[in-house]
């Protein structure tokens, strides 16, 4: 028998979340649903591995990414201006420790 060899191909990682809310608007209630996905592929794109925080922690900060997209398009107003982390970094132009990154917290915006 000869042998076959497949072809290595790249497995896009994603990660999704699917949020649910109950609201009761004008007496009824009101159920919507979303879900927030973000993939590798899509981080690939946006050159998000040129940061060092995605090099290190690539499943978290999609993770992180996937969240918050779902959470601002189900409950805006009360997240009241989330941002993910490396956003935030991003627009305070300021480097996040490693440290930081992992708990999710930015110590210096306390």
């Amino acid at each position: 028998y000869g042998v076959v060899r497949v072809p290595a191909t790249p497995i896009d990682y994603v990660a999704k979340y699917k949020f649910k809310r109950h609201q009761m608007i004008y007496g009824e209630k009101v159920v919507t649903t979303s879900v927030g996905s973000y993939s590798y592929s899509e981080a690939v794109s946006a050159e998000m591995f040129n940061k060092d925080t995605y090099k290190k922690y690539p499943k978290v900060m999609i993770k992180a990414r996937a969240w918050t997209y779902g959470a601002r398009d189900i409950a805006s107003d009360v997240c009241m201006g989330l941002l993910e982390t490396s956003e935030l970094v991003d627009i305070s132009h300021l480097k996040a420790a490693d440290k930081e990154i992992i708990y999710g917290l930015l110590k210096r915006f306390e």
